[in-house]
């Protein structure tokens, strides 16, 4: 007991004995965590990167209207991935709107099924389910910006599911099934499945290091003679990224591990540190060694992104982003928890003052650099019992213990008072569900109860248990599709007379300011003439980061956008825009100008008196959480103003009522 290994009393089913019939109660603990893994990941319709690879099927379906614009027309890497073609073949089949909710729900239990294989190499009975919740409700950040299980329609999902997969098999000793399946993964999503491959070949080193010189060194010897010899991509990897593209690159600081906020970096500290304390738990060799090999990929990835695309800006390194290795080290991080947090309480005072330090890391982590500390005073206090056993006191505990209480129910606090007050005064319609989890107020306390479930040596009532899967189930079955009012109309990607009429008739580009991004996709089928949207992708697309750079060049010096807007996830408020009539005639007198402009009437933006414009009412109302200039709030959208461009093309002003 002192050495915190797992027990045979660990191994029963998760709600009972090991001499009970295990297959109902796995059904039922596995149901729990699956429910807790849907709430915790609700669908808001088509965001994000969602929106950018369901526009392509769409774009694809109509070449001569969406497929025009800049982002469609120069995006540059549907061309590296199968999953486009297989996608846009299903969403144009059945439509977008449920065709988006079908895949991203196929995705969401396909990457938990995963999940749980590699977890059942882990860990078994109750606290293989402790790990489960745990990895399900943990916020899934790794990076700046990015999730692994996202809630939307990406290959990057699918490419998880099928890497977690691959790493249960090696796990489990089936190398050349578990590589197979990598491969599969390369197909859906290269950069997802590259770290996996990486684990996979130094598992094989840490068995016999031929490999290490056959598929490291041979790999990379192979790389650099295609890249010599000028072959497709290959050949970026002898290209620097001239100045222009890495200036329009700029905006995705998430790219560049040297631009991230000290808490990004915190909380893979803090995970990583989890790892480490875990590996002393599980006692499975290949899982143990797919575990250190993980935190080997991540650091050796986020080294190499330092080194080749924040200092030398290598093309190739720069699009690969090798750094998306932690997406794998920062899930393994919330998986192996539960492992951590036991093994530590069971090794009496040292490894209990250990687990104060790492959870005061993961307390602190989302709010300060802090956390990392804990983590690695977690990691030293075990060092230092080993040199020294019995130098922590059961006074150390005590200390400890408290003061992990006294943070926890300070961070609790603190974000009640932040959400609370969002909570009350959320408007009709709107979406708030996954602000809630991302906020921890659920997170700690569902973490701790299934930590101390199995931590139970008593057997959980079998109707309890069900009845607690039930209720579950049923909750996330009915708000899991936590689709805003306007998201269920605008998704459906089919156009709205009211808003066709508004406009000048024909093809043409549309400018719609601020927060629609990609309304002008979903509303009308119509290109956007430059939204930061488009500007997701310019890392795999000089062309893209050229036209997108001077068009958002030409909206800031026009006064139709702040520099902001560029890169809108930066948590930074809106600027209030005032274009001036002069501004606005001179940006509509270009050559390139769209046929009109859509302004949002939520205050963000002031127009002149005396412009030509008319009203256009949405669908539904848009209502949006957004940080302003007093704090995180509601953004409410009802209507919009079109104006257009077109007079002011033909030699006319600019003028008139300012209704319609």
């Amino acid at each position: 007991m002192g050495s915190g290994a797992v027990t045979r009393s660990d191994e029963g089913a998760p709600f009972g004995r090991a001499g009970q019939a295990r297959l109902p109660w796995l059904l039922v603990g596995g149901a729990s965590a699956l429910s807790l893994f849907l709430l915790a990941h609700p669908y808001s319709g088509i965001i994000h990167d969602a929106e950018l690879y369901v526009g392509r099927a769409m774009a694809d379906a109509d070449p001569n209207g969406l497929g025009r614009d800049i982002f469609f027309a120069h995006e540059g890497q549907s061309a590296f991935s199968i999953y486009p073609r297989l996608s846009g073949a299903f969403l144009r089949a059945v439509g977008a709107e449920p065709g988006a909710l079908i895949l991203t729900l196929a995705g969401l239990c396909a990457w938990f099924a995963a999940l749980a294989v590699f977890a059942g190499q882990l860990a078994k009975g109750r606290l293989l389910w402790a790990c489960l919740v745990t990895a399900a409700v943990v916020p899934s950040y790794y990076g700046q910006l990015f999730r692994y299980a996202e809630p939307f329609a990406t290959p990057r999902l699918p490419a998880e599911a099928l890497v977690l997969a691959a790493l249960a098999a090696l796990c489990a000793g089936r190398k050349w099934l578990a590589l197979s399946v990598l491969l599969l993964a390369a197909l859906v999503h290269p950069i997802m499945a590259v770290p996996g491959l990486a684990v996979w070949v130094l598992v094989q080193a840490y068995r016999d290091r031929r490999w290490l010189l056959l598929a490291g060194g041979g790999g990379a010897v192979l790389v650099m003679l295609a890249g010599a010899a000028g072959l497709p991509v290959a050949e970026r990897l002898f290209q620097l990224m001239d100045r222009d593209w890495a200036d329009a690159l700029s905006v995705n600081a998430y790219l560049f591990p040297s631009q991230w906020p000290d808490t990004a970096w915190a909380d893979i500290v803090v995970r990583s540190a989890t790892i480490l304390v875990a590996l002393r738990f599980v006692r499975l060799p290949m899982a143990r060694a797919v575990l250190g090999a993980i935190v080997i990929v991540g650091v050796l990835g986020v080294a190499l992104t330092l080194l080749a695309a924040d200092l030398w800006i290598v093309v190739l390194i720069v699009q690969a982003q090798p750094w998306r290795a932690l997406w794998l080290v920062c899930l393994a991080g919330a998986l192996t928890f539960p492992i951590a947090a036991l093994g530590l309480w069971r090794r009496g005072n040292a490894g209990q003052v250990a687990l104060a330090c790492l959870v005061l890391g993961w307390l602190a982590s989302p709010l300060s650099s802090i956390g990392a500390l804990g983590a690695a005073a977690a990691l030293l206090t075990l060092a230092a019992d080993r040199k020294r056993p019995g130098l922590f006191t059961e006074r150390a505990r005590w200390i400890g213990l408290v003061a992990v209480t006294i943070l926890g129910a300070l961070v609790l606090l603190q974000r009640l008072l932040v959400v609370l007050p969002v909570w009350s005064a959320k408007p009709p319609g709107a979406s708030i569900l996954t602000h809630v989890w991302l906020f921890w107020i659920w997170t700690i306390p569902v973490v701790l109860a299934a930590i101390l479930l199995a931590a139970r040596r008593s057997a959980v009532p079998r109707a309890a248990a069900a009845r607690g899967a039930l209720v579950l189930a049923v909750l996330a079955a009915m708000i899991w599709d936590d689709r805003p009012s306007f998201a269920r109309v605008a998704t459906r990607y089919q156009p709205d007379s009211e808003l066709v009429r508004l406009l000048p008739p024909g093809q043409g580009e549309i400018l719609w300011l601020r927060g629609g991004a990609t309304y002008a996709w979903k509303l009308v089928g119509r290109p956007n003439w430059a939204s930061y949207a488009q500007g997701g992708s310019i890392v795999f697309s000089r062309d893209l980061g050229m036209i997108w750079r001077d068009r958002m060049d030409r909206l800031v010096a026009s006064g139709l956008a702040s520099e902001a807007d560029r890169f809108p996830w930066a948590g930074k408020p809106d600027a209030i825009l005032e274009p001036t009539r002069a501004d606005i005639a001179g940006f509509c007198r270009a050559p390139d100008a769209p046929v009109a402009i859509v302004v949002p009437d939520d205050g963000t933006v002031r127009l002149p008196e005396g412009l030509k414009m008319r009203t256009y009412r949405l669908p539904a109302p848009s209502q949006e959480l957004r940080m302003r200039p007093e704090g995180l709030g509601w953004q409410s959208l009802g209507q919009a103003f079109v104006v257009p461009c077109s007079a002011e093309r033909q030699g006319g002003a600019l003028r008139g009522s300012g209704a319609g």
